[in-house]
């Protein structure tokens, strides 16, 4: 799962986009964070992350916290059997961090998903199964959860 929503796939792209004046830009349709027919599937994930005003925007008019949870969506629409995240919560308010870390276990029970999330927030663990700490570079402590915790019980 990236963290931004748009990533150029060229070093030119880039460039493009950084040097071209506002009012010259055209923008194609594929540019959209969304760019698919939104079928009710996808509708209940870009619910579930709390974009539905947002999914016909452009990168440049979501804030980075619209953008992550663009990156969540995204990664979730696969229906993957591994999600890799890396601070998935990391731009997020309290409410809207716990609306998204529901809804990804809310998808772990449902469908098997396997998560592996890196995160600096220690009560995130307490949702985990497993959790393996690191202390620069090393496992410091690994553990099981006997009884993981709700995204709405853990402390933010």
């Amino acid at each position: 799962m990236f963290k931004a929503a748009y990533r150029p796939k060229t070093p030119a792209a880039a460039q493009g986009h950084a040097e071209a004046p506002a009012g010259n830009l055209q923008r194609p349709p594929s540019a959209l964070i969304f760019f698919v027919d939104i079928n009710t599937e996808f509708s209940a994930i870009i619910a579930a992350v709390g974009l539905e005003s947002k999914a016909k925007k452009y990168p440049s008019e979501l804030s980075g916290g619209e953008m992550q949870r663009a990156a969540i969506a995204r990664a979730l629409a696969k229906r993957p059997k591994v999600l890799f995240a890396d601070e998935p919560t990391g731009a997020l308010d309290e409410t809207t961090g716990r609306q998204v870390l529901d809804y990804i276990a809310k998808l772990q029970r449902e469908f098997g998903l396997t998560v592996v999330m890196v995160t600096h927030n220690r009560n995130i663990a307490d949702m985990a199964d497993s959790v393996i700490e690191l202390n620069s570079g090393r496992v410091t402590t690994t553990y099981k959860n006997a009884v993981p915790k709700s995204a709405y019980e853990i402390g933010w």
